[in-house]
């Protein structure tokens, strides 16, 4: 380490309680220049401090950084102040995953794209910050695809236009991101979070996906009355024609809230050491990618906003959840298998005249005859009055008869 060349650890702002003064003339230690940032004055009480680390190893060949504290006072001391101390000081990783919520729109053409590369610039090689995207109707009709959830969350935050940021719930509607986002998000990822999210996906019915949240308090939790947000993603959404903004393609894009974008509230404390368990259920209502899917869970206080933690959690791509390759190598699908009160069969393209389904039981009784209307590829069988038991789905696909074996079991 090269005890020659000291650098300033951070300025004004940069940090939380991080200096209070950048014109010190009183200033301590080697190879310092009057006007210096750091602390002064006659406040007295303890402040918590933080600032993050980052630039420092990065700046160092490798990797290692020696932290110093200069100090020096003047003869000037009016009130008869005892001095100045420094105590409790700790050097650790992040525990909050910082969540940034982009409201953002195909349809804005002044300044959306700059901002959204700004966000994915910033966000590159911050595992400790995760930013999803709304896409509301705030400036004309997105094509991406809006949501009632995105819409409700830009009123929930008060805002009215986009592009702008919500950051761990602290939202400015009059800023976008570049002119305040990375500040907060240095300042907000100090914190340590009083919480973990420990988030299980059940995919093992294709046509609802149960979603198990475990909410556990690392310290003493004193709040209530804070929600639970359960958020699916598609991680990667591309324009279907030419956008405004001049953008093509959208990261973490938010589909659907959990049961809505109420979400589910705990009135209670949370107790440490005695997790609760939230579940959610998604019902998609198309085929969809595995790979290109990801469960969002937040918690967030009621009353102040402020979220305390966020998990994200992938989809086990090795469960064929999508039935896309049934579909490819099939021609057709029907889901789930074994199924409860509904069965969905589709078939690989929509067909061009209305299509007979049938459904036998293992006596070769007629259950139910139905049809895939014309310009459709998919038909929905109710089946919560069927005696449990294995029936035959058939149906044609270009001409081709097609037959699907179901298990029914009624839970």
């Amino acid at each position: 380490i090269d005890h020659s060349n000291w650098e300033l650890l951070g300025e004004l702002e940069t940090g939380a309680e991080w200096y209070n003064e950048d014109g010190i003339e009183t200033y301590g230690g080697n190879n310092q220049d009057i006007g210096q940032y750091g602390w002064t004055g006659e406040n007295t009480g303890w402040k918590t401090a933080k600032h993050i680390l980052d630039a420092a190893k990065l700046d160092s060949d490798d990797g290692r950084i020696q932290l110093r504290i200069a100090f020096k006072s003047s003869s000037v001391n009016p009130n008869g102040l005892d001095g100045f101390a420094f105590d409790k000081v700790l050097i650790g990783n992040r525990t909050r995953t910082v969540l940034l919520e982009n409201f953002t729109s195909t349809e804005q053409v002044e300044d959306t794209e700059v901002e959204n590369d700004a966000i994915a610039f910033f966000a590159t090689n911050k595992p400790s910050l995760l930013a999803i995207q709304y896409h509301p109707d705030l400036d004309g009709k997105d094509i991406i695809g809006t949501t009632p959830d995105a819409d409700a969350r830009a009123l929930y935050y008060g805002i009215g236009t986009t592009p702008r940021v919500a950051i761990d719930g602290v939202a400015d509607a009059t800023k976008t991101f570049s002119e305040w986002g990375s500040t907060e998000y240095n300042v907000r990822s100090l914190d340590i979070s009083p919480l973990t999210i420990t988030t299980t996906i059940d995919q093992s019915n294709t046509s609802k996906v149960e979603i198990s949240s475990e909410i556990a308090s690392k310290v003493p939790f004193i709040k209530e009355n804070f929600i639970v947000h359960t958020v699916i993603i598609e991680n990667v959404v591309n324009a279907p024609t030419t956008t405004l903004s001049g953008e093509s393609s959208f990261s973490n894009v938010v589909r659907k809230m959990l049961p809505s974008a109420s979400g589910q509230k705990f009135k209670e404390k949370l107790v440490e050491g005695s997790p609760e368990i939230f579940s959610a259920t998604w019902s998609p209502t198309d085929t969809y990618d595995a790979s290109e899917i990801s469960v969002l869970v937040f918690v967030q206080d009621e009353i102040t906003r402020e979220i305390y933690q966020a998990e994200v959690k992938s989809f086990d791509t090795d469960i064929i959840t999508s039935l896309g390759e049934e579909l490819s190598s099939n021609g057709f699908a029907a889901w789930p298998n074994p199924a409860n009160d509904i069965i969905t069969l589709q078939v690989n393209q929509r067909v061009n005249k209305d299509t007979e389904v049938s459904v036998y039981d293992q006596l070769g009784k007629v259950v139910l005859r139905t049809q895939i209307e014309v310009g459709e590829d998919k038909v929905i069988i109710q089946s919560q009055d069927w005696t449990p038991g294995i029936y035959f789905i058939q149906t044609e696909n270009n001409g081709v008869p097609i037959q699907k074996r179901i298990l029914v079991q009624h839970r």
